[in-house]
């Protein structure tokens, strides 16, 4: 009989350690839970500040379970990123002459325009600069980023052999020392000045070369900005129209030759027009054409080949 009960106590005793080891084990299994938890929370909290300024309206969302163990499950909802849509994000096609829009697509949205920008430099140098100015090239010139001429420093050229410098090969360097011969800052609000007179409202500029993201236009205003120019300063285009050119600096005679970055300089259609590139901006390009007797202005902006996409655009006249 007592064998009986030592038998029954052993069993008892057996069973009692396997179900505190299984409470150990379980405590020890939610530790390392609770520890991986830790750890993918501060993975995700790393992962969503890194996608941070990809995904604007980035949640997190704890759902709750109903049952007494109370699990939290940690969930990243990202909203799907679309590919880039082909062709441009924003285009205009205008008869130039009648202003009418032949197609558009998004023209009223603000976008950089980056070296687009150039048109209006050009604008205020030949109003505000003496034809017969020796425009010197500062430090501060021949260090902007983005040039590939090789301007030196204290160099003078005359104000229209810039100007070749600034509208054909979209030289940065060109852009400061012309602003600088009044003053850069005066220089910029004349620019906005230009805008606000012809009537213009989503258009600002905050330098004078396009490096700045904060200088934008709408393809409406762009329309604008090309109508005034070209029929009320048309020597800025047809600068923009030549394939290449030579210009001499004053003292020492050293001549550079200029080529001209638009690919449609070449074709004998062109009437010229301006490209303009920074990463936040895409290819941009306004371009005037004579297609069918009429003059032509396209404009795209935030594309991957800005030449490719205005012939495309083209193809719409009839």
């Amino acid at each position: 009989m007592s064998e009986r009960i030592l038998k029954i106590v052993f069993v008892l005793s057996l069973l009692i350690v396997l179900s505190l080891t299984g409470v150990f084990t379980s405590l020890e299994i939610s530790k390392k839970v609770d520890s991986n938890e830790v750890n993918f929370n501060k993975f995700s909290k790393a992962k969503i500040d890194e996608k941070a300024q990809l995904v604007s309206n980035l949640n997190i969302i704890e759902d709750i379970s109903t049952s007494s163990e109370k699990v939290v499950e940690t969930k990243i909802v990202i909203p799907e990123i679309k590919k880039k849509v082909e062709g441009p994000t924003i285009l205009l096609l205008s008869d130039l002459e009648l202003d009418t829009n032949i197609k558009q697509f998004e023209a009223a949205k603000k976008w950089p325009i980056a070296s687009i920008t150039k048109l209006i430099t050009a604008k205020i140098a030949l109003d505000d600069i003496p034809v017969e100015a020796e425009i010197i090239f500062s430090k501060k010139a021949i260090e902007t980023e983005g040039s590939f001429i090789p301007f030196i420093e204290g160099e003078k050229y005359s104000r229209d052999d810039v100007l070749r410098a600034l509208l054909m090969s979209s030289n940065n360097d060109a852009a400061v020392a012309l602003s600088e011969y009044i003053g850069e800052e005066l220089f910029i609000s004349k620019m906005n000045v230009f805008i606000a007179n012809i009537g213009l409202i989503d258009t600002h500029f905050d330098d004078v070369s396009g490096l700045s993201v904060r200088n934008v236009s709408t393809a409406n205003d762009l329309k604008s900005i090309a109508r005034e120019i070209y029929f009320n300063d048309p020597i800025i285009f047809e600068i923009t129209r030549l394939g290449t050119t030579t210009i001499r600096e004053i003292n020492s005679g050293r001549e550079l030759n200029i080529l001209n970055i638009n690919q449609f300089s070449k074709s004998l259609d062109f009437m010229g027009g301006k490209t303009g590139y920074i990463l936040e901006s895409g290819q941009n390009l306004l371009a005037v054409f004579i297609r069918n007797n009429r003059l032509i202005l396209s404009i795209v902006l935030n594309t991957e080949d800005r030449f490719k996409e205005t012939e495309k655009l083209l193809n719409y006249i009839k």
